[in-house]
């Protein structure tokens, strides 16, 4: 009776340990396509420009209230623009997983991704044009000097980063190492 017992809650510890791992690790971007705090986009691309009005950037570059305002304003302007688009890049997503599901042919496929992919260059033209209005438009020649010396160092500790595999593990895409025996 014991070992029965047991032998359930180590089989239900088992189930839910296989579940939780096949889960994967949490993630806070599980809500939509290409907005803040969702899958698929980043707070930069919810928000052209917001990345400078982080507490850091904002003493770094030294901006102005008016200049933090303006830079909200030209991010919801770019959010706005770009919703229509975003719904109708839901809607052409939702048309791909109807398509797969259903067994679509290479044709259909083919135009739903190039649909997906006119809609998503339209989100990032309307991303990069706020950003360019931004840095052109709000920030002094010397901010954006500034900002650019400072994702140049950014870049560069990225780079510079040690490597975070573990020492004497094969590097990414290189054949793991045999043993002496051959197995």
């Amino acid at each position: 009776m014991k070992k029965q017992t047991l032998f359930a809650a180590g089989m239900a510890i088992l189930l839910a340990a296989t579940l939780a791992f096949a889960q994967g690790p949490g993630r806070m971007r599980d809500r939509g396509p290409n907005a803040m705090g969702k899958r698929g986009g980043s707070f930069a691309a919810a928000c052209p420009g917001c990345d400078l009005l982080s507490p850091v950037m904002v003493r770094l570059l030294n901006l102005t209230d008016a200049q933090k305002e303006a830079i909200r304003a030209e991010g919801k302007s770019a959010r706005d623009a770009g919703q229509a688009v975003r719904e109708q890049l839901r809607n052409i997503q939702s048309q791909v997983a109807e398509a797969m599901n259903s067994g679509a042919t290479d044709a259909t496929l083919d135009g739903l991704a190039n649909q997906v992919g006119a809609l998503q260059g339209n989100l990032l033209a309307i991303s990069l044009k706020s950003r360019a209005a931004i840095h052109n438009n709000i920030l002094t020649a010397e901010q954006r000097a500034k900002l650019t010396e400072i994702r140049s160092e950014q870049r560069n500790r990225r780079r510079d980063r040690p490597n975070r595999r573990q020492p004497g593990a094969p590097a990414p895409g290189a054949a793991a190492p045999q043993a002496p025996n051959g197995l």
